[in-house]
């Protein structure tokens, strides 16, 4: 349903998307009413979700000729690590085999504010994951 504003500087458009999907794994941090918190992600079903999410922007993007930019991404810090980091690196893969650039938000919680400026565990394994040779074949 997004129109696309009319580019009236040729090739200067993007498009910018936050990503947190699912919410209930990347954002919630207690139950609500109207949804349960996730400790954890990284089923089948929620590799192929977020496959799913992104072929849809891939899609929209090529019928519009526009890049994509995926300015904000991240996962709170008090979910289970590994699955944060499964998570974090999925989606950062998943969007640059799709020629998508992704932005982590960070708060604090992957690199500390104070010296030494240190990076946490699940920052270090998305980060060699991004350095890692890629197998685009499956979407990762």
């Amino acid at each position: 349903m997004f129109i696309v504003p009319r580019d009236t500087v040729a090739n200067k458009l993007l498009l910018s998307v936050h990503y947190y999907t699912p919410w209930p794994f990347a954002g919630m941090t207690k139950d609500e009413s109207w949804g349960k918190m996730r400790q954890t992600w990284g089923t089948a079903e929620d590799v192929a979700e977020l496959r799913r999410n992104f072929d849809k922007m891939e899609n929209f993007a090529k019928r519009k000729d526009i890049p994509v930019f995926v300015g904000e991404f991240g996962a709170a810090n008090s979910k289970d690590p590994r699955s944060r980091a499964k998570w974090m690196a999925s989606v950062a893969l998943t969007a640059q085999s799709r020629g998508m650039i992704p932005v982590l938000w960070d708060i604090g919680q992957d690199i500390s504010r104070n010296p030494p400026f240190t990076v946490s565990p699940e920052l270090t394994f998305v980060l060699k994951q991004l350095q890692a040779p890629k197998d685009v074949s499956n979407g990762q």
